[in-house]
């Protein structure tokens, strides 16, 4: 059973970025799953006809590597900082989780 360690928004994003998931997704090391998707809020200020989605990066076992949220504008891109936005990482045994509070 892995250890859990709650982090912060900025610290998570730092796991995220040195761990490489998206280079691991683009070189097909880890693939997509799309977990939830549905319109952005009007909170989210992002153009009409933008999703908000929850996609996890899984390995070829399966296992979910991270859970990111994104929007994704009508033209594909990503909106807000056009950055997948990580809530929960795994990593070298430890599952990391975003704790909006820290």
């Amino acid at each position: 059973m892995p250890s859990v360690k709650y982090v912060s928004a900025s610290e998570i994003r730092s796991i995220f970025r040195d761990g490489r998931f998206e280079d691991l997704v683009a070189y097909g090391v880890l693939s997509e799953k799309l977990i939830r998707e549905g319109p952005a809020g009007d909170r989210a200020n992002q153009p009409p006809g933008t999703k908000s989605q929850m996609v996890a990066y899984v390995d070829n076992h399966g296992k979910q590597a991270a859970l990111i949220h994104q929007y994704v504008k009508p033209d594909g891109t990503l909106g807000a900082s056009g950055k997948p936005d990580p809530k929960k990482v795994f990593q070298n045994g430890t599952l990391y989780i975003m704790d909006e509070t820290l």
